[in-house]
């Protein structure tokens, strides 16, 4: 089911859906992210964020609809996964907005 994980009233309508499909929601894979490709000094407000939005409030969105659906259930819970980018380890010229290894 195509989401935009940066707007909140679709997360939980794709959640509720999933709900009523398969009766429970087991496991939730936390894997949306985006970048922007310009160098960090040329990110513009806009862009910087969208890149919050998908990566930052896409991920708690997700989180919590997925939460309220496995709190519901019977039996209680789930697994929740969020999956992290390896740029948080070791970072990409002009991936993620961030300096590059040359300018930062």
């Amino acid at each position: 089911m195509p989401t935009y994980v940066s707007n909140p009233e679709q997360v939980a309508k794709t959640f509720e859906a999933t709900a009523k499909a398969f009766g429970r929601l087991d496991v939730m894979f936390n894997n949306a992210g985006t970048f922007d490709t310009a160098p960090f000094d040329e990110v513009s407000i806009e862009n910087w964020k969208k890149l919050i939005d998908v990566n930052l409030n896409g991920a708690f969105y997700c989180a919590q609809a997925a939460l309220r659906v496995m709190k519901q259930q019977r039996p209680i819970g789930g697994r929740i996964i969020n999956n992290g980018s390896i740029s948080a380890h070791a970072a990409r010229p002009h991936a993620g907005a961030t300096p590059s290894p040359s300018t930062g």
